[in-house]
């Protein structure tokens, strides 16, 4: 890590950007995050919908950050997957089994045939994903954010990433008070929804811009077989810090 730092910083005087060659696909979004990290005196980072861990591999190798990351997943195989993975990692990182939501209670969850489907709502039947469908149902414990006030303390300086499958609304309707206080959020937005009752991408920027956040950045995540868009993900900051 310190001598990625060092290359760094070392290109950064001659006018280059230095960044491994395997990384390049995820360069933009680390190079921007990285930016705005530091924008907002970002001290910490809540992942909600942590599936395998990819967001905190992302932030320790592509961000080359070392913050403390807190994960939340419902998926108890998942979980299980994330405490052995937790094993020898460096730098802070707590895992806590539950989903986040707009009510605290429990709740009934999808794990689909492939992982990083699993979510709240149904699939929609949809032969360019058919690896988006349902091999189990179970119920999970939700609670919402503004409940683990207490355990979480100020977020003043804390990046929220949410990436929940169609459910990222819930989490911003649990937790008024914590979003008050966040300055920066990351959120998927979806351009054409593959799940029942998926929120437009139009009603989550709204949703979000309701709660005080404006667009900083936008990232695709996901495209069809004609090139168009059918997620992606947003940088959102409040527009009124850092100026």
């Amino acid at each position: 890590m310190q001598l990625k730092k060092i290359a760094r910083r070392a290109a950064d005087a001659v006018g280059y950007v230095a960044f491994p060659k395997y990384l390049d696909a995820n360069r933009p979004m680390a190079e921007r995050l990285r930016i705005l990290f530091r924008k907002h005196g970002i001290e910490r980072i809540i992942d909600v919908g942590a599936n395998k861990g990819q967001f905190h591999d992302f932030i320790r190798h592509d961000v080359e950050s070392d913050l403390p990351v807190h994960s939340f997943e419902p998926d108890p195989d998942l979980v299980a997957m994330l405490h052995e993975k937790h094993r020898g990692q460096a730098g802070a990182w707590t895992i806590t089994q539950c989903a986040l939501g707009a009510e605290t209670t429990t709740g009934t969850f999808h794990r689909m045939a492939l992982d990083v489907y699993n979510s709240f709502l149904m699939p929609i039947a949809d032969a360019e994903h058919p690896r988006n469908a349902v091999s189990a149902t179970f119920e999970v414990v939700v609670k919402r954010l503004d409940d683990l006030l207490p355990e979480l303390g100020d977020l003043s300086r804390t990046f929220i990433k949410i990436d929940t499958q169609g459910w990222d609304l819930e989490v911003l309707k649990g937790g008024p008070e914590a979003f008050a206080q966040v300055p920066m959020v990351q959120t998927e937005l979806s351009f054409r929804p593959i799940y029942q009752g998926c929120p437009t991408w139009i009603q989550s920027v709204e949703a979000f811009q309701a709660a005080g956040f404006g667009f900083s950045d936008i990232f695709m995540v996901r495209y069809d077989d004609l090139s168009e868009a059918v997620e992606g993900d947003a940088i959102l900051t409040k527009s009124s810090l850092g100026q």
